[in-house]
This record gives structure tokens, sequence and C-alpha cells, in this order.
């Protein structure tokens, strides 16, 4: 059996994602997680259609994530690109359990403003 649920129980990391590497860095007390996960249904922001393809991909983000272990944690990944059939609006994937304006998990935003 793998220790990788364990790992995701532990940071609180939402279902489905999958950590791919880690690099801890004693020196600034921060953990950073290169994960991935499936990407999920997109909606055109322009015109709401659900008719969106997959275009490429974004540069990789690293957003934060609730700490553990005294240490700052943070998430990065690769964001998708999107491309609507309907009216040809290109956006970048919208992922539900990261805030929609702020480079942070909603678990983390949620714990600063509501904790």
């Amino acid at each position: 059996m793998s220790s990788q649920p364990d790992l995701n129980s532990i940071l609180s990391l939402p279902p489905g994602v999958l950590i791919l590497s880690s690099e801890d860095c004693p020196s600034q007390n921060r953990l950073t997680l290169d994960v991935d996960f499936l990407t999920e249904k997109q909606v055109c922001p322009k015109c709401g259609s659900r008719h969106c393809s997959i275009k490429g991909t974004w540069k990789s983000q690293a957003i934060r994530h609730l700490s553990s272990g005294g240490r700052s944690v943070f998430i990065r990944y690769t964001p998708q690109r999107f491309i609507c059939a309907d009216c040809r609006a290109a956006f970048k994937e919208s992922v539900s359990w990261i805030h929609p304006n702020l480079q942070m998990t909603n678990a983390l935003f949620t714990e600063i403003f509501y904790g």
C-alpha cells in the first residue's frame, strides 16, 4: 500500500490530487508540492457554453495551501488552457478547490477569513 493517501490526508489536499514530487526547503520553512489532478468540466466565462476543449497549457503556478508542521505549503501545478467551440474565447481552467481571485486554495482562504 502506498503512503500517498496518508500524505494527502495529512496535508488536507482535495480528493483526486496526485503528488508528483515535493521540494522541502528547511531554510525558508517551506514545502512545495508538484501536483496533478483530473481536469474538471469547464464553462466558457464569456458565453457560458460547455463546449470547450483543451488548447494547451499555461505556465506553471504556485498557490498557497494550509500550513503543515509549522511550514508553509505551496502547491505547484500547470493549468490547462481551453478554447470555446461556440465563441472561440480562450481561457485558463477554473479549479473548484482554488480560490478564483487569490493565489491560494479555498481551504486556506476559509481558515484565514472564517477560521
